[in-house]
């Protein structure tokens, strides 16, 4: 017999786990563009701003590795009110501090404990739903998640001035994230049951879907490079840092305004195919955004449109890479499972800003897009190899 008062209670769990996450990513997302404006400011190069970026996300990396234990040893619920907590303190310390070192341990520990609360939400989300319904609750979560960093970037757009306003935005990152951590605590929600310790590695992870894992790398890319040098190559077309925050605005509500259609088409249409047919619509478009570039005839209204299409596909191949490789593990292997995926994502966020930042320097602004070319075409190769593989066996 189905117990509808259990059914009511688990839907009420999932959208107060997508509200405190929402409130989490507006507090935290406004830094993610303030402090590569704010290193750019004092004169810092491209590079080191990759550097310092860097360090976020070998935190992430860490964290990811950690992850099973952390949700073992304190549950879903608590492990995310704790690191949202350390969230909101080395917030403060990111945007007050003026010493280099303590900002760069200020982005590790961020780093960390976002990558572990990323774990924990996607874990949770494919743990309480059906196989053919796990496109369609990413993609409410995405939604939520990427709206969260739009909506952050509205305040680059009321202040130009911002950059200088520590106080101001600190009491606005943090509160954002206090009311996350009331809104999670608050409520007794239903979390899921936590298995015994999945005995899976990173390699079996990897065999599952190599398209899928290796998207999940390229996403990690890609969408680190979003978060840390988009500012940069906005800030050197237009010079505006209120415009900075109207492009990176767009940037995220592209993103996130694609996912529901994308998540129900996931759960209806063969993942490979999806996956195949958008790397190869992405490359040529980043094609033809590449010479645009090239015989500088970017005007702002085509460059907003350049980075919407650049949120979308970007932001896009990670709930198609990771709903490829879950599709295929078992429930005991969830919380594994997206902990390998996100050691993929971390991996690849650590190499893409260093290695964006370097294309950039050496080849100009335009390096920017030519970076995101480079590294979906590796990544087409791999879906190319992986469909071959599953046509030989059908």
């Amino acid at each position: 017999m189905i117990n509808k008062k259990h059914i009511k209670k688990s839907h009420i769990s999932y959208i107060i786990l997508l509200i405190s996450t929402g409130f989490l990513i507006s507090g935290s997302g406004i830094l993610n563009t303030l402090i590569s404006l704010k290193l750019k400011n004092i004169g810092k190069s491209e590079i080191f701003i990759g550097k310092i970026s860097t360090i976020y996300f070998i935190g992430m990396l860490i964290g990811a590795l950690k992850t099973s234990d952390i949700i073992r040893k304190l549950g879903y619920k608590y492990s995310f009110i704790y690191l949202a907590i350390a969230t909101s303190i080395v917030n403060i310390i990111q945007i007050v501090s003026k010493s280099i070192a303590m900002i760069g341990i200020a982005r590790f520990i961020q780093g960390f404990a976002t990558s572990v609360i990323y774990v924990i939400i996607d874990s949770w989300i494919i743990s309480i739903s059906e196989r053919d319904k796990i496109g369609k609750n990413i993609s409410l979560y995405m939604i939520m998640l990427y709206l969260s960093y739009a909506i952050s970037q509205y305040f680059l757009i009321c202040k130009e001035n911002i950059i200088y306003e520590n106080g101001n935005i600190s009491c606005i990152s943090t509160g954002l994230i206090v009311i996350s951590i009331i809104i999670m605590y608050s409520y007794n929600i239903i979390t899921p049951k936590i298995e015994k310790k999945s005995k899976i590695s990173i390699f079996n992870i990897y065999l599952s879907s190599k398209s899928g894992f290796i998207g999940c790398m390229v996403s990690g890319m890609m969408i680190s490079t979003i978060l840390t040098l988009m500012p940069i190559y906005i800030q050197k077309i237009i010079g505006s840092v209120k415009l900075i925050g109207v492009c990176m605005f767009c940037t995220f509500m592209s993103a996130g305004l694609i996912q529901y259609p994308l998540g129900i088409l996931s759960d209806k249409i063969n993942k490979n195919k999806i996956q195949k047919i958008m790397t190869i619509i992405y490359i040529a478009i980043l094609i033809c955004f590449f010479f645009i570039d090239y015989y500088k005839i970017i005007t702002f209204n085509m460059l907003l449109f350049i980075i919407s299409i650049i949120g979308v596909f970007s932001f896009s191949m990670y709930p198609i890479s990771m709903n490829l490789v879950c599709e295929k593990l078992k429930y005991q292997d969830i919380i594994e499972g997206t902990q390998g995926l996100t050691i993929s994502f971390g991996l690849g966020s650590v190499i893409g800003p260093i290695y964006s930042s370097i294309i950039m320097e050496y080849v100009g602004n335009r390096g920017y897009i030519l970076s995101y070319i480079i590294i979906n075409i590796v990544l087409l190769y791999f879906i190319v190899k992986d469909n071959r593989k599953i046509n030989i066996k059908q």
